[in-house]
């Protein structure tokens, strides 16, 4: 499985078999929430709706952590998972002073 970070794609090898198709469940454990997306035997790949991805500038908050199993259907055995820490890696950089040249 991997990651693509904006927008949120999750993508998994076509070597995964199901005669039904798949349902892609993403979860954040620190904030409660779960979206499940049902998609067909032929899909390799998931664009996460945008109300749903975490977010790309606050790295903070309680979405920066998820989770995303990929089940089979329609008995939702579990085909493959992780876990994630998700860096935004678009949040602006604080700003540094400069510093001060020596003469």
């Amino acid at each position: 499985m991997a990651f693509e970070p904006t927008p949120l794609c999750i993508l998994w090898g076509d070597n995964l078999t199901t005669g039904s198709g798949f349902r892609v469940v993403l979860s954040y454990p620190e904030s409660g929430e779960t979206f499940a997306y049902d998609v067909p035997a032929s899909a390799t790949a998931l664009v996460v709706p945008v109300q749903d991805a975490p977010p790309t500038e606050d790295c903070g908050g309680a979405r920066h952590v998820f989770t995303v199993e990929l089940r089979a259907l329609p008995d939702l055995r579990i085909l493959d998972g992780t876990a994630v820490t998700y860096d935004c890696p678009y949040a602006p950089r604080r700003q540094e002073p400069p510093i001060p040249s020596a003469r």
